[in-house]
């Protein structure tokens, strides 16, 4: 069986070289890989770097030959209290739970497993406004950002809806909501999202850049 996804920052930075994909069963890591230079990577359940396979509550364990796999995939129980989680330095990932995946199947595809910075690196700026506000809000806003990057808007629309909910002066929620509901092709209710975020943070720039994109269009069509 085969674990595939990508690994991505919250806010849309780079990540540093050396980002590590570990399987963590019973927290315990069961495996661990490099993601490639883009974020992405492939995960091998039962290579010569994973010999400890059970991930189950008994310890036990089974070997597997390097590059060997079961054609009908793995038992069950050797996903049963295991994620997947991306560890670098100076960034922390949302872990993604495998108990639910099809155990049947050679590939799958686990999505994005989104960080965010939690200490700055040089050269790098950091978006630390976007994790102000109560925590309901920062939480519905991350749900949003990994569903937006997953390309599932409409999971996207409602975290980012929730987050504003919570918190109605979230300008980095307002504004995401809005790319949303731009992509969806809601353009009335997205120049609604981007003037709100222009009021709830007048010095936060990107819905400012947004409107002027979408008066320009307007124009544009008019003409």
């Amino acid at each position: 069986m085969f674990l595939t996804g990508k690994v991505a920052a919250d806010d849309g930075s780079h990540l540093p070289t050396n980002v590590m994909v570990e399987r963590v069963c019973n927290s315990k890591v069961r495996q661990q890989i490099y993601a490639d230079p883009s974020g992405s990577f492939t995960m091998q359940l039962g290579s010569v770097t994973d010999p400890t396979l059970d991930a189950s509550a008994d310890g036990g364990t089974q070997s597997s030959l390097p590059g060997k796999f079961s054609g009908t995939g793995i038992p069950r129980q050797q996903l049963e209290n295991c994620d997947l989680r991306a560890s670098a330095s100076g960034f922390q990932s949302r872990d993604i739970s495998l108990m639910a995946l099809d155990s049947s199947a050679k590939n799958i595809e686990v999505g994005t497993i989104v960080v965010h910075r939690t200490a700055k690196v040089q050269g790098t700026t950091v978006d630390a406004a976007a994790y102000k506000g109560p925590k309901d809000a920062v939480t519905a806003y991350e749900k949003g950002l990994d569903a937006q990057r997953s390309g599932k808007l409409a999971n996207a629309q409602k975290y980012f809806e929730k987050a504003v909910e919570f918190y109605p002066d979230y300008a980095r929620a307002w504004y995401r909501l809005g790319t949303v509901l731009e992509k969806e092709n809601q353009k009335s209710a997205a120049h609604t999202a981007y003037t709100r975020s222009t009021t709830a943070d007048a010095g936060y720039l990107p819905p400012y850049l947004s409107l002027a994109v979408m008066a320009s269009a307007a124009e544009n069509w008019r003409e």
